[in-house]
């Protein structure tokens, strides 16, 4: 009895030693084919970049819009200098990936790798990096698929045998891989915020000086207005005193010399249509300071005679300046 049960123990043994030998050689045989896909690969790619390179030239001065290799293995059409265009289904918008050598940003980096779905199917993919971002605590990348010929979402987590296809060089932690291009990314979109807030703020700078700069003009400019307008007619020489009295009233008040400025309140002064009693208001803003009443007077005057001959509509607002003028002295 005793017998019988030490041979079937030999016997189990014997077995199990059989399957475990069988599932390591099985495993050694996968790992060599997989080893020597990815060099398969890697010289396929290699190949592509040298005729690529060779044919660069002759390819991009006729403007041809196919991809180099498009009748082979997908894969190659992403080796030219080209962009590649795909269909984001997620979005619906059409995703403009710009293939490169370098390894300082996740757009248009080609990769390879192993990979297992959330219902751990295996497959072997080949992808056109386009982003990477994190999500809930998790890691992705996206980018156009050569397998399914279309956008695809990867998990790094899930990845092995990653390698970079353009240069042959193999990544041991794909995680760590692109969370590098996530912080690159993360410093990038904190400086292009950084630089909106400061454009933000420059443009509301420009809005308050040009504000500033109108309240500072606008009762000379409405004065001279009137006076360019008196025979229905606003010349080149006319706009051009304008233009003077504009740069010397904001000499005066203090601005720096600035001639996207000065056309501004040049062209608010276009557009002036001044009626009697604005022109009236407009001498009571400007009689209250003495300088900016002479200045005002000394470009009406100029303005009044540019022609050589000055009408009675010209000379009664003349007039009317003067006085008041006077009566502030």
């Amino acid at each position: 009895m005793n017998l019988i049960i030490l041979l079937m123990l030999v016997g189990v043994g014997v077995v199990a030693y059989a399957i475990v030998n069988n599932r390591s050689k099985a495993a050694a045989v996968q790992e060599r084919q997989r080893s020597a896909a990815l060099d398969n690969d890697y010289a396929e790619v290699q190949q592509a970049i040298a005729a690529t390179s060779r044919l660069g030239n002759e390819h991009r001065s006729t403007g041809n819009a196919n991809w180099h290799g498009s009748e082979q293995e997908p894969w190659r059409k992403l080796l030219t200098d080209g962009v590649h265009d795909a269909l984001d289904e997620d979005t619906g918008e059409m995703v403009t990936i710009h293939p490169q050598t370098a390894s300082d940003h996740v757009e248009g980096a080609l990769v390879s790798f192993g990979y297992r779905d959330a219902s751990d199917n295996p497959s072997r993919r080949m992808l056109l990096c386009s982003k990477c971002w994190e999500e809930y605590g998790a890691l992705y990348v996206r980018g156009y698929c050569t397998l399914r010929e279309a956008m695809r979402t990867f998990r790094p987590d899930r990845m092995t045998n990653l390698c970079e296809m353009r240069t042959g060089t193999q990544i041991s932690d794909p995680i760590a891989y692109f969370e590098r291009f996530l912080a690159d990314q993360h410093a990038a979109e904190q400086a292009a915020a950084e630089q909106v807030k400061r454009n933000r703020e420059a443009a509301l700078a420009r809005k308050q000086l040009a504000y500033n700069a109108r309240t500072d003009c606008i009762a000379g400019l409405r004065i001279l207005a009137y006076i360019a307008l008196a025979d229905g007619v606003r010349t080149e020489d006319e706009a051009n005193i304008e233009g003077s009295f504009v740069e010397a009233r904001l000499a005066t008040r203090g601005y720096s010399s600035d001639a996207e400025l000065t056309k501004a309140m040049t062209d608010i002064a276009r557009g002036l249509a001044v009626p009697e009693s604005t022109f009236k208001t407009a001498i009571r803003a400007v009689k209250t300071d003495p300088a900016y009443g002479k200045l005002v007077l000394d470009c009406a005057e100029r303005l009044a005679s540019v022609d050589g001959s000055i009408n009675p509509t010209e000379q009664s607002a003349l007039d009317r300046l003067r006085k008041a003028m006077k009566a502030s002295e």
